[in-house]
């Protein structure tokens, strides 16, 4: 089993260092018994714990690749998963039937600027709204959309299909937050679709993106450095979506090499895009809207750099970043600052942080009954694994209980 063979060689590598095991057990912040019990294969070592002693005994990624071996299939799924996307004919998903168009309001330049300030309008909201509040309304516009396109002058229906695409993509990720995921797959297709159609390439390219995100929250670097190489081999051309979808897969790139715990390739991976973000046009030039991604802070480099630290095993250096990107992030977005905080308060456990920990869990419990995040769930998740080693004080007793509630609750 691969729990025995890992502690089997945890124990092997601590003694070639010279380690004992009290001093690996301080160094970690976990108790000499627990580390015990991971050697002797009596306790099962999570990925977290794995990375953590992978990097305190200079392994580089040797010791933590002992538990990926169970990874290998869910990786083919993750891949073939985003090829499926790319390959699958346009869907048409359920949604809200929209009122009858002419072509005069087809064309109107007005219409396409009303709906583009609107999406913008709901993409605020989300921040502060769960994924099921806006859904109706967006679904109801994207086939009105659908509408118009279809109405609309050739010059028009580029313009028309583009929007769609973005209102498609961002439904798709609304229901990836509320845990649908056969949604999302239906949507992003969608997406995809519209936008080829209004001869806008970034899309498809930016598809392997989001699988590569979703295999970084299932902790497959492999997948996630595979599905970022295929977006940066599929995109083209410099224009602002183009740059964007590079620099978010470079960033990406970066996490799933964190996560096989190669610091060089992690590093490089980084630097590429730091070197793409210093290309790219101001933000405010590309309209928030139509803009892909989401981000609620002008440049993410803190937060991508402090969770790829912490996934490198390193979470006494990724503590300063994430506390940067989290001052950034605006109170009136309580998504991005519940996840921001959760990842924090998950560090601070690591760290031996306690008190600062369970007061950010706190903090994130707060903003996550407003926001119904299946990613939030995740970090929440992680946290409350974090902190169950240190289960028999007052302030994780009283945080435990409603972590637990909220990331087993269904999205």
């Amino acid at each position: 089993m691969s729990e025995v063979a890992f502690g089997a060689e945890l124990r092997r590598r601590r003694i070639a260092a010279g380690m004992t095991l009290s001093a690996l057990a301080g160094q970690l912040h976990y108790s000499k018994g627990y580390l015990s019990k991971i050697e002797s294969g009596a306790q099962v070592a999570g990925s977290d714990l794995a990375r953590r002693c992978d990097a305190a005994l200079g392994a580089n990624g040797e010791l933590a690749g002992v538990l990926e071996a169970s990874g290998v299939a869910r990786r083919g799924v993750l891949i073939a998963g985003a090829v499926t996307i790319l390959a699958a004919p346009s869907c048409k998903p359920t949604a809200p039937v929209a009122p009858p168009i002419t072509a005069a309001v087809a064309g109107a330049g007005s219409t396409t600027a009303g709906l583009t300030d609107l999406l913008g309008h709901l993409r605020a909201m989300s921040q502060n709204q769960p994924p099921g509040m806006l859904l109706p309304t967006l679904e109801l516009q994207a086939r009105t959309l659908s509408a118009l396109a279809s109405e609309a002058s050739a010059a028009a229906r580029s313009r028309l299909l583009l929007l769609y695409s973005r209102y498609a993509e961002f439904i798709g990720w609304m229901y990836q937050e509320s845990g649908d995921q056969q949604a999302m797959t239906a949507w992003t297709n969608t997406a995809v679709d519209a936008a080829v159609q209004a001869g806008d390439q970034d899309m498809a390219a930016y598809v392997y993106v989001r699988r590569a995100n979703a295999a970084m929250y299932q902790e497959d670097g492999a997948a996630t450095v595979e599905l970022t190489r295929r977006a940066l081999s599929a995109v083209r051309g410099d224009s602002p979506g183009a740059q964007r979808v590079r620099l978010l897969a470079h960033q990406r790139q970066a996490q799933g090499h964190a996560l096989l715990m190669r610091s060089g390739d992690f590093a490089r991976a980084l630097d590429a895009a730091e070197a793409v973000a210093e290309q790219m046009p101001p933000r405010s030039t590309v309209p928030a809207p139509i803009r892909l991604g989401m981000s609620s802070v002008a440049d993410p480099k803190d937060l991508v750099q402090g969770w790829a630290l912490y996934d490198l095993g390193r979470p006494e250096a990724a503590v300063a970043g994430l506390e940067r990107h989290l001052s950034l992030v605006p109170a009136s977005s309580r998504r991005a600052r519940a996840r921001a905080t959760a990842r924090l308060a998950l560090v601070q456990a690591a760290v031996g942080e306690v008190e600062v920990a369970c007061r950010l869990g706190e903090s994130a419990l707060e903003d996550a009954r407003f926001v119904d995040s299946q990613t939030l769930r995740h970090d929440l998740r992680r946290l409350s694994g974090s902190l169950s080693r240190f289960r028999v004080r007052p302030e994780v007793q009283s945080l435990m209980p409603r972590l637990m509630q909220e990331w087993r609750r269904a999205g």
